[in-house]
Parts: structure tokens; sequence; C-alpha cells
């Protein structure tokens, strides 16, 4: 019988990597030019590939921005999560907001809001809708979401709900990365974060080549001669490189990265032909 070797958040990354740019390359204080409203810089792992890295055959070194897991519940995929987690609820009691579900979308939002608070029902019925309600306000402020999220999920769910986001279960674009053990003040990833793969960013190769040799006072002179876009993103920050992730957990992360854009995909069904395709059965 095969036997499937399990890794630990030891083996992740390897401490203060040299020489030159590596697909893995982690960095902190990479500026988000305004992807993420949230984060003005984060850290950032390099997915460029190695060839065109070791060979010179690019200008730009390509990045996925990598952020706290606490932050997770502001993103759009969590809203997703605690929609799902009320839509049956909702829907049981309002039918006619099945087949136009969606509280990603503000004008679905207020006329569910608006649907909600004028349906006549029962006591226990009318604590739910409140309690839907209350998930559109959420769904509508980041600070909400940030200290209120997890109370829309019961713990055994929010359980569930971890689970599959440490084990990469929980959606195709978030991908985990544990916190380091180090302890060192340039601690790239200080605690368990995720990697958004969607939101992909590019600098130019000389920018990081020139980060790597800066101090803290000859980069503010630096990015002087920077373009207005790439002075005013840099020059709060140097980017510092403190570690890389290690080849074995490296191949997961591109292998979901180009599985996830090499794909042409076609439209879902409606709600309503899901609804009947069921019903058929």
């Amino acid at each position: 019988m095969p036997v499937t070797s399990k890794t630990s958040d030891k083996h992740y990354y390897s401490q203060y990597p040299t020489g030159r740019h590596q697909t893995g390359d982690i960095w902190f204080n990479i500026p988000t030019l305004g992807l993420l409203p949230k984060w003005p810089t984060c850290s950032a792992i390099v997915v460029t590939p190695a060839c065109d890295l070791q060979n010179g055959k690019t200008d730009t070194i390509v990045m996925i921005p990598i952020v706290p897991l606490s932050h997770t519940i502001t993103l759009p995929q969590f809203i997703r999560h605690l929609s799902n987690e009320l839509k049956g609820m909702v829907t049981g009691i309002i039918p006619e907001l099945r087949n136009s579900w969606d509280l990603c979308n503000a004008d679905f939002r207020a006329y569910a809001r608006d649907t909600a608070m004028r349906h006549v029902c029962g006591q226990t019925q009318k604590e739910s809708l409140n309690r839907f309600v209350e998930l559109i306000s959420f769904c509508e402020s980041t600070e909400q979401r940030q200290s209120l999220g997890m109370a829309f999920i019961s713990p055994a769910r929010r359980m569930d709900f971890l689970r599959k986001i440490v084990t990469n279960a929980f959606s195709s674009d978030l991908h985990f990365f544990p916190r380091e053990r180090e302890s060192d003040e340039f601690q790239t990833i200080a605690e368990h974060s995720v990697g958004l793969l969607r939101y992909i960013i590019s600098y130019p190769v000389e920018i990081l080549d020139d980060a790597q040799m800066a101090t803290e006072l000859s980069w503010k002179q630096k990015c002087q001669g920077f373009c207005d876009l790439y002075r005013v993103a840099f020059q709060d920050a140097l980017p510092i490189r403190s570690s890389r992730l290690n080849q074995s957990v490296l191949v997961d992360l591109i292998t979901r990265l180009t599985s996830l854009f090499n794909r042409i995909g076609s439209e879902d069904f409606t709600p309503a032909c899901v609804d009947t395709f069921i019903e058929e059965f």
C-alpha cells in the first residue's frame, strides 16, 4: 500500500534566501496599488516561472498577495459562504428571494432587506429574518465583518469553515500559508494567512533588485527616480525578502494557481433551472 507523506508548518519555509530571485520568494511591504483597499501593502509570494527569472527572460516579477487569515472574513469569498449559510432558511420563509439570491449584489441586498422587514410571519421566523437583516448590514460594513463575521456561523460550522481553509478545500482561489515559527523582526508571515490567487500583482524586476541592495534611507532616495505610480507606492516602506516557500509545497501552490486559470468555463445554470432539475429527480 502506498504511503502518503504529511508535512508540518516547520517544513514550509526557508529563512533568509540569498542570490537571485526565485519562484517561491516571499516578500513583505509589497504595495497592492489599490487592489486591496484594506491592505496598502502586504506580504506576497513570487510565482514567476523559475526559468524566466534565472535566464533573464522577464522584465517583471509576478506575485500573489498574502493576507492574514483573521481578515479573511472581509473578503467576498466569505460573504458568499455566509450567504449560503442562510439562503435555505431565508428563502424558505420568503420564496420570492430564491431566484435573484446574490448577497454580493448591492441592489439585491436593498431589495432583500426591504422585503424581509415588511414580511409578516411568526415570531420564530421573524427572529430569523432579523438575523438576515443583520447579515446584510454586515456585508456592507468592513468593520462589522471583522468583528462580527464568525457570529453568523454556528461553532460546528465555524470549525468546518476554518478546517477547509487550512486544507485548501474552501475556495479554489485561496491558498493557506501557516505562520512562520521563527522569531524575527522581519517575519514575513506573522500569523496564519491566505494567498489571494485572483489578485495577481506585478512589478519591474529592477525595483525589487534595488530593494535588495537598499537601506531604509537609501530606499527613500531611490524611490525619487521611479515613475509617479511606483514612487508613491513604494516610498513609505522598503520591500524585504526574508523567506522562501520550500519546493515540496511550492508545487501545490503553482498547480492550484495554473488550474484556476487554465480553463475556458461556461455559464452556470440559473437558480431556477437548478431547482427544476433537482425536483425532477
